[in-house]
């Protein structure tokens, strides 16, 4: 049965806190998987190639930035589409889906080349010459995934915005179920030395992302709806899609800006020695596998601010927004409290390396800590995009993580030598800043749109 085209967007369909959960948890299947299939490799590689953890650990940081770029640089499909689906013109979803498939390839090639370059990069930031020569090549063999990622992303951005994510999160939790079991039967049969493992492991990772990009685009043309929804193959013309970009550039920048700084910190990390870099490693992983989570939330929430937007409705983007932040801190208090709890199994799945696992134990608490804030400015960001916000928005981003979490992080961990220590006070302090200025600026912006009717949560 075909959903009613003008009803499909989740942002015109329903509002508040149960609505959001539903819809974030599609949403997080998604962003889980595709984050995780870079931190399965991890987790795998540091149990059975234990010499490879550090390579592994720079180069899927490095890569990691590229990849997540793609949730910024193609947000304005989502927020384009959602917006389309809630007007009076959803037949323009389809031009959206186009414009940003093109976008998608563009960026996705060069990122790919950007990843040919990986061990002078590494060497430049101060690596040393064999993590430099093992992670550069594991950079290149994870490049080649970038474009087909990207491709996915955009599809993902559509179905989701159309009500639909239940089809992309299929997609990738089949994929990444294939990817755990052929990475560990890789690194469980020990027939291949440790570098020549994790080159298979992420080779493995890449074929998988190129059949999730075709098989989402597959699903999409077969859409019942598809006419309706303006699905047609057309001629891609570069000035169609400069809305789109508008979006996508400020918040890919903030998304790049921000999760550049995470990765300048395992630059950081790398000088401290090997095992400060792999302690670095995990602990940066167990942020990840909760930040996916708040990423899910903050999707749906610039989606219902988005729609909100729209309609010229006040109530209903304070409503979205008031849900997300509620949701997202309740959520990350939880899990960061799991997770120092069980900070001994975590740590020792993670890592069988005794030494590194020392290191990385002690701080799991500030992890806890820093997920709140990381997880809470996400939100604030994302339904400032549902609001149209661009650059100012990037501004704030690029000075509080720049200088904050960048120029803190030497100045903490390897000036003042507080080492670890330092590197995750200042993603905290960092991250904290973002939200608490980002939802200052939201609420300024949102006392702009007419006060409209009240939207209310179904009953």
């Amino acid at each position: 049965m075909s959903i009613p085209v003008g009803s499909a967007a989740p942002a015109a369909a329903t509002w508040g806190l149960a609505a959001l959960v539903r819809q974030a948890g599609l949403a997080w299947v998604t962003r889980a998987g595709l984050r995780f299939l870079l931190i399965a490799d991890v987790l795998i590689v540091g149990r059975h190639a234990t010499s490879q953890l550090a390579p592994v650990g720079i180069a899927y940081a490095v890569a990691g930035v590229l990849y997540v770029l793609s949730f910024g640089l193609l947000l304005g499909c989502l927020v384009r589409t959602a917006a389309a689906a809630a007007g009076p013109r959803p037949q323009d979803a389809g031009a959206v889906l186009g414009d940003s498939l093109v976008f998608s390839v563009l960026a996705g090639g060069l990122a790919l080349l950007a990843c040919q370059f990986g061990e002078p990069v590494l060497l430049g930031f101060g690596q040393s010459a064999a993590v430099s020569a093992d992670g550069g090549r594991l950079l290149a063999v994870l490049g080649l995934g970038i474009p087909f990622h990207f491709v996915f992303v955009s599809g993902a951005f559509f179905l989701e915005a159309l009500g639909r994510g239940g089809v992309a999160a299929a997609l990738t939790a089949l994929a990444f179920a294939l990817n755990c079991g052929l990475s560990l039967a890789v690194g469980a049969a020990a027939l291949l030395p440790e570098a020549d493992a994790a080159l298979w492991i992420a080779g493995i990772t890449v074929a998988l992302r190129a059949a999730m990009a075709v098989a989402v685009l597959a699903l999409i043309c077969r859409l019942p709806d598809r006419r309706a929804l303006g699905l047609r193959l057309r001629w891609p013309r570069w000035s169609c899609g400069r809305g789109l970009r508008r979006i996508g550039f400020a918040a890919g920048a903030s998304i790049a800006v921000e999760s550049a700084s995470i990765a300048s910190l395992s630059i950081f990390a790398g000088w401290l020695g090997d095992a400060a870099l792999a302690a670095y490693t995990v602990l940066n992983n167990l942020v990840s596998l909760m930040f996916s989570l708040a990423l899910a939330i903050g999707v749906v929430t610039g989606a219902q601010v988005a729609a909100g937007a729209v309609r010229g409705a006040r109530p209903g983007a304070l409503l979205a927004f008031r849900s997300g932040i509620m949701a997202v801190l309740a959520l990350m208090a939880v899990l960061g409290s799991a997770t120092y709890l069980g900070r001994d199994i975590l740590v020792a799945l993670a890592t069988a390396d005794v030494g590194v696992a020392g290191l990385a134990l002690p701080l799991v608490i500030m992890v806890s800590v820093l997920v709140l804030a990381d997880g809470g400015q996400t939100v604030v960001n994302h339904a400032l995009r549902g609001l149209g916000d661009t650059w100012p928005a990037t501004l704030i981003h690029l000075a509080c993580y720049l200088l904050l979490m960048t120029g803190g992080g030497w100045l903490l961990g390897i000036a003042w030598q507080r080492g670890l220590v330092g590197l995750l006070e200042a993603a905290t302090l960092a991250s904290f800043a973002a939200m608490v200025i980002l939802t200052v600026r939201f609420f300024v912006l949102a006392r702009r749109l007419p006060a409209g009717a009240a939207m209310t949560a179904p009953g």
